[in-house]
């Protein structure tokens, strides 16, 4: 990734995270250094059920696949689920009907239940010809339940998983795992659709007629929209979002997930928990891009709360240049604003008179709210952003209250509070653990994603009572990275910080990798 200003930008998330409910909170730490030792505070329990996640009633509501020709021949075909319970899904009497070349009204019951996913893995991919689908269920009266795809004579190849595309998803995965949310696997659809996008950008520039659409008559065209390249590739469902940068080397990794992190919107589509599969593609030149594809499930241990900076968070970045698209502040684009906020409530379906308020040693601090299903907001999200630059060294608690209506149709009074504590400076730390014995620091400017070149890091250990044990200190070499490789690292939480005091935190050691 380059120096200098990129514009990070974000396609509509089709599938959005939710929810809140009875949270037991730590008390207010009296100072940064009380907040460093605090233990990472999660918003459990994981459990989508107990968190009015499902449907009260069996109502069967799949999100059927629009026709489509693909690029490359699915063996895997279906429908996706959105809070309905697994126990649920599989009692219930479905099949899926294909006619096609080699199939004459082949009628099949589901053999993949996964994440809400319900399909049909076939023994072989299917063949060129134009086949015609259909979803039944016994007992239910169903629209638009028929949909076609089109196979044609010559289809693309699966790509192998490159370095690049792993130091992503590790990295990803650390600041997932950090936050207790699953981990995400590499997909090779969504990456040759990354790929795609990628190398369209490349040939035709940001604006034609957009960064994430695509036009059909330019070169390289392979999908309108992510979604609809997404299910060309092979993925099954048009669940699916996408996430990206402008400008750039050819390059994917720590670095560019924490860009991503470092927004509003890209954030809480990397950390939706409903996210379980990833590709990720970049591409050099005049109009270099990095684009990550997204595919989303429903989840069955979907977490109360996802908050970012998360409760009790030590070293967060003081500010933020806001170059997101679309913009969180309307008419704030290349300004610098505090440290972004967001929370995100999976198992909600809409969330409603929204109240928020940001506090440093009990004064209010101003915010710029971006309130649920406005402009690109889910209907169960919330951001924040600072209009002015965050205090050094200073702990903010964050208060939100709204009324909730959960997927299970309970509709009831939401109040969370959690708090976390900032560095010194704009600069924002991640890190990517690689394997049980490497680890990967990136330091960067927060929002333009500068690499902070030749920065003291010193690597610490949290031990019992949450103290620090100095591990190793080093520097980041010209792009931003330091590496520590220990043969055989002790299980637990480590915290990198810099010379400014901003920090990252990870579980490093073979239990819970």
């Amino acid at each position: 990734m380059g120096h200098g200003i990129r514009r990070t930008r974000i396609a509509a998330v089709v599938l959005l995270t939710a929810v809140l409910a009875f949270v037991r909170w730590p008390p207010i730490p009296p100072s940064p250094q009380a907040l460093l030792m605090m233990p990472i505070s999660a918003f459990g329990p994981f459990n989508t059920r107990m968190n009015h996640g499902y449907e009260g009633v069996d109502r069967v509501s799949p999100i059927v696949p629009t026709s489509y020709s693909v690029l490359h021949a699915p063996r895997l075909i279906g429908l996706q689920f959105v809070g309905d319970a697994a126990a649920n899904l599989k009692a219930d009497h479905f099949d899926i009907r294909i006619s096609g070349p080699g199939y004459a009204d082949v009628r099949y019951a589901p053999n993949v239940f996964l994440h809400g996913f319900v399909g049909v893995r076939l023994r072989h991919p299917l063949r060129p010809g134009v086949y015609h689908l259909s979803f039944h269920v016994t007992g239910f009266n169903m629209h638009r339940q028929r949909w076609t795809i089109t196979v044609p004579r010559r289809t693309v190849q699966i790509p192998a998983e490159s370095a690049n595309n792993k130091l992503s998803i590790d990295a990803l995965n650390t600041l997932r795992r950090t936050l207790g949310l699953a981990p995400v696997v590499w997909n090779p659809q969504l990456t040759l659709a990354s790929e795609a996008h990628t190398r369209y950008l490349a040939v035709n520039g940001y604006n034609r007629p957009s960064f994430h659409m695509e036009s059909p008559n330019r070169p390289g065209y392979t999908g309108r929209a992510p979604w609809t390249r997404d299910a060309r590739f092979g993925w099954p469902t048009e669940v699916t979002a996408e996430v990206g940068i402008e400008g750039g080397e050819a390059d994917t990794g720590e670095d560019l997930v924490q860009d991503l992190a470092d927004t509003i919107y890209h954030r809480l589509s990397l950390l939706s928990d409903n996210v379980w599969a990833v590709g990720a593609a970049s591409h050099g030149g005049e109009f270099a891009s990095q684009v990550m594809d997204l595919g989303y499930g429903y989840r069955s241990r979907l977490p109360l709360a996802i908050v970012y900076p998360y409760n009790g968070q030590p070293g967060v970045s003081r500010s933020w240049v806001d170059i997101e698209s679309p913009d969180p502040v309307k008419g704030g684009f290349g300004k610098t604003f505090g440290y972004p906020i967001t929370a995100d409530f999976p198992t909600v379906q809409t969330l409603t008179q929204v109240h928020e308020a940001l506090y440093n040693q009990g004064r209010r601090v101003k915010v710029v709210l971006d309130p649920p299903s406005k402009g690109d907001m889910g209907d169960n999200q919330v951001g924040l952003v600072p209009l002015q630059p965050l205090k050094p060294e200073a702990v903010y608690t964050v208060h939100l209250v709204g009324w909730a209506r959960f997927y299970d149709g309970t509709t009831s009074r939401l109040s969370i509070h959690w708090v976390f504590a900032t560095g010194r400076s704009s600069q924002s730390l991640a890190a990517a653990v690689t394997s049980g014995r490497r680890v990967v620091i990136a330091d960067v400017q927060a929002g333009s994603g500068t690499f902070v070149a030749n920065q003291p890091v010193t690597l610490y250990r949290r031990v019992l009572g949450n103290h620090l044990t100095r591990v190793k200190s080093g520097r980041t070499n010209q792009e931003g990275r330091w590496t520590v490789t220990r043969q055989t690292p002790a299980p637990g939480y480590y915290e990198a910080v810099n010379q400014s005091g901003n920090a990252v935190i990870f579980w490093w050691g073979r239990h819970g990798s």
